[in-house]
């Protein structure tokens, strides 16, 4: 029952979540930073991709935060990764929207 908790415990716990929020608060900065360049961020992007996709469904205070953090492949583009909001400020050329559209789909099918 709640009345067997202790007060440490308690205390603990909301010390364990101040931290986890302030961390996580850190590590987006962080990401935001990194993602500025775009040599750089596409390694670190490649290796976390997963758990940046995951975290869009499970960090409801933070999925529109990591959401821009994300980056796709796309046809046009070649090699080069965009973000979402790039891709949308490309979405008036009717064939970067036709090739790309196929590819974004393939890797989030979600989307």
């Amino acid at each position: 029952s709640p009345s067997n908790i202790s007060h440490e415990t308690l205390q603990q716990n909301t010390f364990h979540c101040v931290i986890k929020k302030d961390m996580v608060k850190k590590y987006m900065e962080m990401f935001k930073n990194l993602s500025e360049n775009k040599n750089s961020y596409r390694k670190i992007h490649n290796t976390f991709y997963k758990n940046l996709k995951l975290d869009i469904y499970k960090d409801s205070t933070n999925n529109a935060k990591i959401t821009k953090l994300m980056r796709y492949l796309l046809t046009k583009l070649g090699e080069e990764m965009t973000s979402l909001d790039d891709y949308i400020c490309h979405m008036d050329d009717k064939h970067f929207m036709k090739n790309s559209v196929t590819t974004l789909k393939q890797q989030e099918p979600r989307i």
